[in-house]
């Protein structure tokens, strides 16, 4: 299907998973002689707003393809609109199911996030593709260690052994190409998509990539010494609440860090941007289910977003207390 569109323009989420995600679909178009381009978001924004429609417009694609990137069904038809052009979306977060055939995302559609935990894993079953390292490249970035609790994980041991990968390997590598994002490079995260296409199979070789271990170094100092922070209150004996601020995209790195130090509490991030860029309220659990939280934010009028292991609210700064709270809330309605 794929084959009938001269031209396609590829909207991606900046971190590792929507990056490899878009060097797969790229490299598999190119293959078909398709020209593509490739769109990113502004860093830290789920709405059509961030979305550059200019650069789409001068393009003039046959169809817009939305990687990982959980706009909302009101969002997608003003992308359609203004792009003159069909818009397919390829994901697995939790999302409202819009009125379109093009739409490939098992987890929206009520399947398990266990069994897609990853972008890149639906592609791989969309494209018919083996899993390859790119593909294990947006697990990691998205699950880390937690992948190994997935009913996918006998999978990919198997292609572990088979390639003699090593899993934190391939989790640094992750981590290396999402330092692209953390520090606000957008060349850089273009630059990933191809660089991860010519590295192919060779995770020795990405892992020793200059660019993104000087980058890494960077923000690996930051999120060390941001982890050291203690909460400053626990609710229910349940949810530790923590206020941090920086001036990197590192909010979900530092609720993923702080959840996996506290692997039975639910905690709560209020993560205050100091540069261009929203603030955020991230919570993220490895034992409670989070989905409801998700359905009950999104009543309210917040940008939220999730997975059922994670719960995210954008939104401005001078409303950030306000959202902690609702937050919270969300949260004790969700799991009393």
């Amino acid at each position: 299907m794929l084959r009938s569109y001269p031209r396609i323009s590829i909207v991606f989420h900046w971190d590792s998973d929507g990056i490899a995600s878009a060097s797969l679909l790229k490299e598999t178009l190119l293959s078909y002689g398709i020209e593509t381009q490739l769109i990113v978001p502004t860093i830290g924004y789920y709405n059509i707003d961030a979305i550059p429609l200019s650069k789409i417009k001068d393009f003039t694609p046959h169809l817009v393809i939305v990687l990982d990137y959980a706009l909302k069904p009101w969002d997608l038809e003003q992308l359609e609109y203004e792009a003159s052009a069909p818009v397919m979306v390829i994901d697995h977060h939790l999302n409202q199911l819009p009125e379109k055939p093009l739409y490939h995302n098992p987890v929206a559609r009520g399947l398990p996030g266990e069994l897609y935990p990853s972008t890149t894993w639906v592609l791989q079953e969309l494209l018919r593709i083996d899993v390859n390292l790119r593909v294990l490249i947006g697990i990691a970035g998205d699950r880390g260690v937690k992948a190994e609790e997935t009913p996918i994980w006998d999978t990919i041991e198997q292609t572990l052994r088979n390639r003699k990968w090593n899993w934190n390997k391939i989790i640094e590598l992750a981590e290396m190409i999402d330092s692209n994002y953390r520090i606000g490079d957008y060349e850089g995260i273009t630059r990933a998509v191809d660089k991860l296409a010519a590295y192919g199979e060779s995770l020795e070789e990405a892992l020793k990539d200059q660019e993104w271990l000087r980058k890494k170094k960077l923000v690996d100092k930051e999120i060390e010494k941001l982890v050291q922070t203690q909460p400053i209150k626990t609710v229910d004996n349940k949810i530790l609440v923590y206020t941090i601020e920086s001036k990197y995209y590192i909010a979900s790195a530092i609720t993923r860090k702080l959840a996996l130090k506290h692997p039975d509490k639910i905690v709560v991030v209020a993560y205050k941007h100091l540069g261009e860029g929203p603030c955020h309220v991230y919570a993220r659990s490895w034992k409670h289910d989070l989905s409801t939280t998700i359905t009950l934010l999104s009543l309210r009028d917040y940008e939220v977003g999730g997975k059922k292991e994670v719960a995210a609210i954008t939104t401005n700064c001078e409303q950030l207390n306000q959202a902690l709270q609702d937050m919270i809330e969300a949260i004790r309605n969700t799991i009393k």
